[in-house]
């Protein structure tokens, strides 16, 4: 049987906002470039990162939203933060604020463009000076509550900012590599056998600024397995798809295993000067939600023959920037 597998993972980008963006940008000139840190989704040591990091050295942030002053916390050095929520219980969460810079308190009514603070200074040179700005909404506490005890990111801020365009795309970085299913040590296979699952795995990465200095997570990711038509190569089967779009809530504890190769021919890393984004394009199932059962996906050709591979990646405004291979699968 002539079949396909299409996979479709989607992930933040950023850029730059206008004035006349909703929600408005955090800085003045709400028209001005910012160099990225991190993005949304981007892995961590421990996890996915779960917001926007915008590289900006002692500069004032403004709400970006409307809505009331609904927690504070002070006292942790470079992680003071404010949370500006919304009646609907969703809001915004400004880390690394100065503490002796803030300016409203709990319960505060605040308007978009309201100055709340100013970003904090990284005093040990861990990390460079910037604002973590993420969308959040309540978990357990109420929409009314003061202060606000529980909440969570719930999406990609990069949905809601609106970036206008970035003129460096995407780069996919070397081959295409197929990994067996459970292989603990990642080993490269040279030979791929039909009805043997197997794990695809890319290098993936994009970049946004004059220095482009950071390695950030793309936007999207597709990956397209067809086998060609045994009698004419010009003929495909209709594919199959799985779609899974990050963006929304993501879940912690393991799951950045189940996005990302560790071992072997694709190593992993979230160090700063030394990150390397080895994404496992085969794990998910399907059902939009990424959780740990997609680390049993893979993809297991049903017969021999020639498939045709399609990887394309995107970042907010670029178009596509893709590779097609062929591979082969024996009996």
């Amino acid at each position: 049987m002539i079949g396909a597998v299409c996979w479709f993972l989607s992930f933040a980008g950023a850029l730059v906002a206008t004035a006349s963006d909703e929600p408005n940008w955090p800085f003045d000139p709400a028209d001005g470039v910012y160099e990225l840190y991190q993005r949304y989704g981007q892995l961590r040591p421990d996890r996915h990162h779960a917001g926007l990091d915008i590289l900006a050295k002692g500069e004032r942030v403004y709400a970006i939203e409307d809505g009331i002053v609904r927690a504070i916390l002070t006292g942790e050095e470079e992680y003071n933060e404010i949370v500006v929520g919304t009646p609907a219980g969703q809001g915004w969460r400004y880390t690394h604020i100065e503490e002796t810079s803030i300016q409203v308190v709990l319960g505060d009514i605040v308007s978009a463009g309201d100055y709340l603070g100013d970003v904090a200074t990284w005093t040990d040179g861990s990390y460079p000076d910037h604002l973590h700005l993420e969308r959040v909404g309540v978990t357990q506490s109420e929409p009314d509550d003061l202060p606000w005890e529980d909440f969570e990111a719930i999406d990609n801020p990069l949905l809601l900012l609106h970036p206008l365009h970035d003129k460096s795309p995407p780069v996919i970085k070397g081959p295409l590599l197929f990994i067996a299913q459970g292989d603990l040590y990642g080993n490269a296979l040279s030979v791929i056998k039909a009805g043997v699952p197997v794990d695809v795995v890319v290098r993936i990465h994009d970049c946004y600024g004059k220095k482009k200095k950071w390695k950030l997570a793309p936007l999207d990711l597709l990956l397209e397995i067809v086998e060609v038509g045994p009698e004419d190569p010009s003929q495909f089967g209709e594919p199959t798809t799985w779609h899974v779009r990050f963006e929304g809530p993501i879940e912690g504890g393991e799951m950045h295993e189940v996005l990302f190769q560790y071992h072997g021919a694709a190593q992993s890393s979230s160090q700063d000067g030394q990150r390397i984004f080895a994404y496992i394009l085969t794990n998910t199932n399907g059902d939009s939600v990424w959780d740990c059962n997609d680390s049993l996906q893979a993809w297991t050709p049903e017969q021999s023959g020639t498939y045709r591979l399609r990887v394309a990646v995107e970042d907010a405004v670029n178009e596509p920037v893709e590779i097609i291979r062929e591979v082969t699968v024996v009996e």
